[in-house]
């Protein structure tokens, strides 16, 4: 444990391994017989695998403000993100998607949850969040994720898609081009997140795909292809899982094949 300024309280504390993306999402992809899990680096084309605890930071969060971030957003993502507790109410098909309301789930807590993510990989000095700087927007992001309150629809646009029937794969923040805006984008077990980071804010024909207020939570949903392999090792036949630190995938553009030929308008 190393001692140091805490980024979220700002005081000299000792810091611990802080997670960038929570270890609990981690979990629904382990297996017994396998120690790492594939992952996107953020490095221009490469993969690399990682321990089954995810990516952490040690230079980042004290234990206190990462309990307050793990109380206040990541164990009420976890529990309606990957256990499924959502009833969707499916409201109208959008190219290949379908846009749907889930009543009774706090879409601007979720959205709080996706800031923190984002910008705890900005604040972090590892490689593979190099590209994920916020620059002049962390603080604000940090302001938004902290406040009481809500989040208005043009602070940070959040838009939460639902790959039905991919949930083996995470890919850690990453930029990218979304609802015609900069935006920064990670994949979950099941989901992909967009946050626009764009001082023109939203683009008001994509207005309802993005979450407007607390009830009802927007999600736009979409079935990947079936006719293509759900797990990722299947794709990553070349990966050598007895190195003890993060390793080169040989095969590469593996991630981006899976997920252009998954989900549609996918962009690095």
């Amino acid at each position: 444990m190393k001692r140091g300024t805490c980024r979220l309280c700002g005081l000299e504390r000792d810091l611990i391994k802080a997670h960038i993306i929570p270890e609990s999402f981690y979990r629904s992809l382990y297996r017994e017989d396998d120690r790492y899990l594939v992952q996107y680096c953020g490095q221009g084309e490469e993969f690399h695998c990682t321990s089954k605890i995810g990516g952490f930071d040690d230079s980042i969060l004290c234990q206190k403000c990462d309990g307050i971030l793990n109380d206040k957003f990541d164990k009420y993502a976890f529990d309606n993100l990957i256990n499924e507790k959502m009833v969707p109410v499916q409201l109208k098909n959008i190219g290949p998607w379908t846009l749907c309301h889930v009543f009774g789930v706090d879409g601007i807590r979720l959205k709080k949850f996706a800031l923190s993510v984002i910008w705890r990989a900005s604040i972090s000095d590892q490689p593979w969040t190099s590209k994920v700087k916020l620059n002049k927007y962390e603080d604000s992001i940090m302001g938004q994720m902290l406040s009481q309150g809500d989040v208005a629809l043009d602070d940070f646009p959040t838009c939460f898609e639902r790959w039905i029937n991919n949930y083996d794969l995470i890919v850690p923040p990453f930029r990218c081009k979304f609802a015609n805006r900069n935006a920064i984008s990670m994949v979950l077990p099941g989901w992909r997140i967009s946050v626009i980071v764009d001082g023109r804010g939203i683009d008001l024909k994509f207005k309802d795909w993005f979450i407007s207020g607390k009830d009802p939570f927007v999600v736009l949903a979409l079935e990947v292809k079936k006719s293509y392999p759900k797990n990722i090792w299947d794709w990553a036949e070349n990966v050598d899982k007895d190195h003890d630190r993060m390793v080169l995938i040989k095969k590469k553009r593996i991630i981006n094949q899976y997920l252009q030929m998954n989900a549609p308008n996918f962009r690095k």
